[in-house]
């Protein structure tokens, strides 16, 4: 997976970003050189973070969650205008961080059709992303329409997913079924 692309545009194109647009031979889809240069920073651990942080945040108090809300934000605004990552970064961190999400919501049994749909989704998503930047991008340049489509059709399919397991994360039938299977598999004093 090493140098599927450059990763961090500031040192790709170098004194030309942000100010200016590259020249043109420096943007055409080909392998470069960028020399002591981070790479390979897909998914976003940036916004992974700020996105595991937002999603947890439901039961917290108001102003809590508008703080981590504007963390998300800022993070977005952030990693893109510094230059820390290209948009593909942040749109594979999604299903990434969905993945992780599913994965650790041990409050819901892995046989939970929500817990595992997302999890699942996550997953393939985020190696479909890989497979289709490092093998396919040909599909991706032949119109805006089609790379905007597929960044549109995965942050909505993640989004609704998540909401999907959050639902199922708090609803008490599902914790209490939970528990009372725990309950009962529990060895008993006196046995």
């Amino acid at each position: 997976m090493e140098f599927i692309l450059p990763s961090v545009p500031r040192h790709a194109f170098g004194a030309f970003y942000p100010s200016h647009a590259p020249p043109l031979p420096q943007i055409a889809l080909q392998p470069m050189t960028v020399p002591d240069a981070p790479r390979n920073c897909i998914p976003s651990l940036h916004l992974a973070g700020a996105l595991a942080v937002w999603w947890n945040s439901r039961r917290w108090l108001r102003w809590a969650r508008l703080l981590a809300g504007l963390f998300l934000a800022a993070t977005v605004f952030s990693t893109l205008a510094l230059g820390e990552h290209y948009l593909v970064d942040l749109v594979v961190a999604v299903p990434f961080t969905l993945a992780f999400q599913a994965a650790w919501t041990v409050t819901l049994p892995l046989k939970n059709s929500a817990r595992r749909r997302a999890l699942a989704t996550g997953a393939i998503l985020t190696v479909a992303w890989f497979v289709g930047l490092r093998y396919g991008l040909s599909p991706f340049v032949l119109s805006p329409a089609v790379s905007w489509s597929l960044v549109l059709l995965t942050l909505g399919c993640c989004l609704a997913l998540e909401h999907h397991l959050s639902a199922a994360r708090s609803n008490p039938r599902i914790r209490g079924a939970r528990t009372a299977a725990a309950r009962a598999l529990a060895p008993r004093p006196g046995r």
